[in-house]
């Protein structure tokens, strides 16, 4: 194997796909290992309702994007509406970190490219 993400024939699993998954597709994915992942007791925290909110927004403005499209750029304009919206400071920002997490997750799961959440680290 070449390297990190690389299967044994060389190539990732994003590049053998005929196109990019969709934001759609990341954030199900996403949702259905958050709803296991952020539990206690066997309840969800608080945080699967924050993550709700954000994916709603984030599929209503990018859903049927691919992952591949979603940047810097679009991330500064969902962070700006959630601004508009006189959101505080803290939720803007908890927002922004919720799409970031996304993303990461995805490329841990070798469905985004690592590039994409890389880009997103900047904003």
């Amino acid at each position: 194997m070449g390297g990190p993400g690389e299967t044994a024939r060389g190539d990732r699993p994003w590049e053998r796909r005929k196109r990019a998954i969709s934001v759609n597709e990341l954030v199900l994915a996403f949702f259905k290992h958050a709803e296991v992942w952020y539990q206690k007791d066997g309840k969800p925290t608080t945080q699967v309702n924050n993550i709700k909110r954000v994916i709603r927004q984030l599929r209503a403005g990018y859903g049927d994007q691919p992952v591949t499209a979603f940047g810097p750029l679009a991330l500064k304009a969902l962070r700006q509406t959630w601004v508009d919206g006189d959101l505080a400071r803290k939720t803007c920002n908890d927002s922004t970190h919720i799409v970031k997490l996304i993303f990461r997750w995805g490329v841990e799961q070798e469905l985004v490219p690592g590039t994409v959440a890389h880009t997103l680290r900047e904003v």
